[in-house]
């Protein structure tokens, strides 16, 4: 009877390491995770561990030393989550790049601080003539990438560098190979829209444009040593250089404005560069610049656009009434004022984007329609092609809505591409900063994509990001 007891109290085999055992492979792939729970009369030895990962696919970059130390020791290890196989993260590659043998006219130029604190307005229209057949840039070639390799032992590959690619513009040649750019011509370097790169003849006007110039529309650079009259347009292929103001006048120049006093626009034309426009101030004016705007002064009640960068940071650094959006980022020393003036400034998006973003949604409607008008068409002509009633008349009609569907088709894709292109950067928020190295006044409106806050109090040394959350969040600078 006691022997019977004892044979129904006999105690479960002990579990092995395998039933135990949880292994976690990261995303990414490059880590590996070993946790276990060791019970009464467990055992463990090196091997079952590598049968283990074996089973969970862990091939590579085992920690050996880690592993041995378990099978020696394993209720040290107990409930512990072990790193135990590393993998070899991809290097990613270096994009190539076009590095100028010369400064461009797009570089530091302007308006230049002094240590005192003033502004030397006098030494600032120095311009960059290059001579024929002197090397303006030479290309840098691409890095390629270096793959990794999975915990699993799989290859992870790895992102190669990007080739550089010359944007040339006029009078610039290059070599047989394409790797060095040359001036053509003896003039003035200017980088234009794209950053083309060109060289251009100028035109000077030695005092002010008014009556006695009128309007100049030049396929190079042109300077004018005075002020810009009211009414008056310059419209420039490459850069406009005003050593006085400008006031209620148009400008228009494939490359870099620059105006060494500024610009009183009294709400009248425009100033639009395909670079920087560079400036002491401005007052009531619009001014659009597909790259940065750097203001030395003050932004007073404007319209301004930059594809980057606003920068208002050097001397006053003022920022007060109107809008201002940048593509990247807007930098100043104050923003709004204590009389709380409404202050607009919206980042992360070039300002062209959204202009561009309705006029393609607006294509491919256009487009989708003209594709369903060719179907409809084309449906009618097959159905009396069915019945032998297609006429010469109504074969030609045939071939003319074939050929708009194939054309509207076309259009509509490359419609489509650019739309999600687009939406994509629309998106990408990230970098997109607000820094304001002095005070931000209450009154303020930041905007970053769909995100807006208002700002309520005053705020110094601060910069604003776009938070994880998807709210307008600041740091202290």
């Amino acid at each position: 009877m006691e022997e019977f007891e004892n044979k129904g109290k006999e105690t479960p085999p002990a579990k092995k390491f395998v039933d135990v055992a949880k292994v976690q492979i990261a995303k990414d792939k490059l880590t590996a995770v070993m946790e276990f729970e060791m019970e009464d009369g467990m055992t463990l030895t090196y091997d079952e561990i590598i049968s283990v990962l074996e089973k969970n696919k862990v091939r590579f970059g085992r920690d050996e030393e880690l592993l041995r130390k378990v099978a020696a020791s394993p209720r040290s290890y107990s409930h512990e989550k072990l790193i135990v196989a590393h993998g070899v993260a991809p290097v990613h590659g270096i994009d190539g790049k076009i590095e100028y043998m010369i400064r461009s006219s797009a570089g530091k130029t302007g308006p230049q601080e002094k240590e005192d604190g003033s502004v030397d307005y006098y030494n600032v229209l120095t311009l960059l003539n290059v001579s024929k057949g002197q090397m303006l840039a030479k290309k840098i070639p691409s890095i390629k990438g270096t793959p990794g390799k999975s915990v699993t032992g799989d290859e992870i590959a790895a992102k190669d560098g990007k080739e550089a690619r010359y944007q040339v513009g006029k009078n610039v040649l290059l070599d047989q190979e394409k790797v060095h750019a040359y001036a053509a011509i003896d003039g003035q370097v200017s980088v234009t829209d794209k950053g083309k790169l060109n060289v251009l003849s100028v035109y000077e006007v030695k005092g002010d444009l008014d009556f006695s110039v009128g309007n100049i529309d030049f396929v190079g650079s042109v300077v004018i040593r005075g002020n810009v009259h009211p009414g008056f347009t310059i419209k420039a292929g490459g850069d406009i250089r005003i050593a006085g103001s400008v006031e209620g006048a148009t400008l228009e120049a494939n490359g870099t404005i620059e105006i060494v006093q500024g610009v009183i626009g009294q709400n009248k034309g425009h100033v639009k560069a395909g670079h920087d426009v560079k400036a002491g101030f401005i007052q009531d004016a619009v001014v659009t610049a597909e790259n940065d705007v750097i203001i030395s002064q003050v932004i007073m009640h404007s319209n301004v656009s930059a594809g980057h960068q606003v920068i208002c940071r050097a001397t006053k650094g003022l920022i007060v009434g109107g809008s201002i959006k940048a593509g990247e980022g807007v930098l100043a020393k104050i923003i709004g004022n204590a009389a709380n003036t409404p202050t607009s400034i919206e980042v992360g998006v070039k300002p062209q984007l959204r202009e561009e973003l309705q006029n393609l949604k607006k294509e491919v409607k256009e487009h989708t329609a003209a594709v369903l008008k060719a179907d409809q068409g084309l449906r009618f002509l097959d159905q009396l092609a069915m019945q032998g009633q297609l006429t010469a008349d109504k074969k030609a009609m045939q071939i003319k809505f074939t050929n708009s569907k194939l054309l509207s088709e076309k259009k509509l894709a490359q419609s489509k591409e650019r739309l999600g292109e687009i939406e994509e950067v629309l998106n990408g928020m990230q970098g997109a900063r607000v820094e304001c190295s002095g005070i931000m006044y209450s009154g303020t409106k930041l905007v970053f994509g769909s995100a807006v806050r208002f700002i309520k109090e005053n705020y110094s040394r601060s910069a604003f990001y776009l938070g994880e959350d998807g709210q307008v969040t600041s740091t202290i600078l």
